[in-house]
């Protein structure tokens, strides 16, 4: 039972209680709270039978899933689309090393620029962290994590109309394309080819 103030669990117990399966008996639970042991200290013949259950459970949740499953679902979507990544992964994309490195150096140069702009105006060296930029941009133009802290995220940039945050958000750009992706594909790319996983 349910309902929007106590939404369902989704631990393997509670899935298959809902799916009217027998769950499995904590005898190992009351074993560790017994012997104030780890799990790995049970007994091995205990934690196999305490793991075919597991499989069992899965195993059996699976099946009732998929007969509610229709044709069309994400599921059969989601399997089609596994074979055709299977075969990137195993023969892989190939890559314009050229073009990667041109577009490498185009990007380096505009981040090297932009430090070296960050440099002369605040007369530090740039680091990407809240307790560097705190001394650079006002704290009122900082977001509140959900903890809390003080963050300089890109919405909180993007807030501030000072040209340093404009300058910030350009190394922080382009550094995410050099290693996101050109330095990422030149590093990975075996014969102009990348397999990805």
């Amino acid at each position: 039972i349910h309902n929007n103030h106590f939404p369902p669990k989704y631990d393997l117990t509670s899935v298959a209680v809902r799916y009217g399966l027998e769950p499995k008996d904590d005898e190992v639970k009351k074993y560790i709270r017994k012997h104030k042991c780890k799990y790995e200290e049970v007994p091995h013949e205990m934690m196999v039978k305490y793991g075919m259950k597991d499989v069992e459970l899965t195993y059996e949740i699976g099946m009732r899933q998929l007969k509610d499953l229709k044709r069309d679902s994400l599921y059969y979507n989601e399997t089609r689309f596994t074979r055709v990544c299977e075969e990137l992964e195993w023969q892989g994309i190939p890559v314009d090393v050229d073009y990667c490195k041109e577009a490498l150096a185009y990007h380096t140069d505009i981040r090297d620029r932009a430090l070296a702009e960050y440099r002369e105006t605040t007369r530090r060296e740039f680091i990407d962290s809240t307790k560097e930029l705190i001394n650079i941009i006002p704290e009122r133009y900082a977001n509140k994590t959900k903890k809390g802290n003080m963050s300089f995220d890109k919405e909180a940039l993007a807030s501030c109309p000072l040209p340093i945050a404009r300058t910030i958000e350009t190394i922080r750009e382009q550094n995410n394309l050099i290693k996101n992706f050109y330095d990422n594909i030149l590093r990975n790319q075996v014969g102009g080819t990348v397999h990805p996983s």
